[in-house]
Order: structure tokens, then sequence, then C-alpha cells
């Protein structure tokens, strides 16, 4: 069951802007997940292991996202996190994608977006 949940919830995995994330936010249902666990941590609430869960928030890998980060990302609507829900919970994780403005594109320019596909590449292959 693990291995199939686990391959629902990479599938689940999202992409979505602050202003869509916020009421979710405003409704106390928006976690903050720190580092490369955010497949962990909804695998881990989805099977109702409160020990792993416990170990994620003592570790400060989840927390609710503090009320200066969610002002900061309200000056910012167009912010990209990577997105996981596991009803009722959404967690979110920042994402280092280009910001998306009012018209729904980026106002990145061609070279800020090579600079950031060759910084995402492993160094041996820049």
């Amino acid at each position: 069951m693990t291995a199939n949940l686990r391959i629902k919830l990479k599938a689940d995995l999202y992409q979505a802007l602050w202003r869509d994330l916020a009421p979710h936010a405003q409704r106390n249902a928006v976690f903050v997940v720190t580092g490369d666990v955010l497949l962990d941590v909804g695998e881990a609430v989805a099977l109702n292991r409160t020990a792993d869960v416990e170990k994620f928030l003592a570790g400060g890998q989840i927390a609710r996202p503090s009320a200066e980060q969610m002002e900061g990302w309200a000056l910012h609507p167009g912010k990209v996190f990577q997105c996981l829900i596991v009803q009722p919970y959404v967690f979110i994780r920042e994402s280092d994608a280009p910001e998306v403005n009012d018209a729904g594109t980026s106002d990145v320019t061609i070279e800020d977006l090579a600079a950031f596909v060759r910084s995402r590449k492993p160094s041996d292959q820049q």
C-alpha cells in the first residue's frame, strides 16, 4: 500500500500561486514544508503515522506559515509553491520557479530562464 500511495502522492504534486493558496491559509489548513520531505510528510499524514508527523514538527520540517511569511507572500501573489493536498491539509514548499504576474505569465527574460535552467542541472552537465 505504501508504494501505491507514494505513486499517487507524487502524481498529486502540483504548483500553485500564493494568491490561490491564501484562502486555505486563512482557514488554517496550510503547512509549510522545508527540505525535500514533501512526499514523506504527505505519506505520514495519509497513513496517520503520528510519531513521524511529530518528528517532522519537532525538526521544524513542518510548520504553519508565520504572519511574517504570509505578509511577504501577499506582496508577491504570483509566488510559486509546490503543493500537496492530503485532506484537510495543504502542504506547501516554496519553489524557485519564477514568479507569475497578473497576466499569468512571468516577467522573466530568456536570459533569466536560461540561467535558471542551468542552475538546476547537476554540475557535471553544465
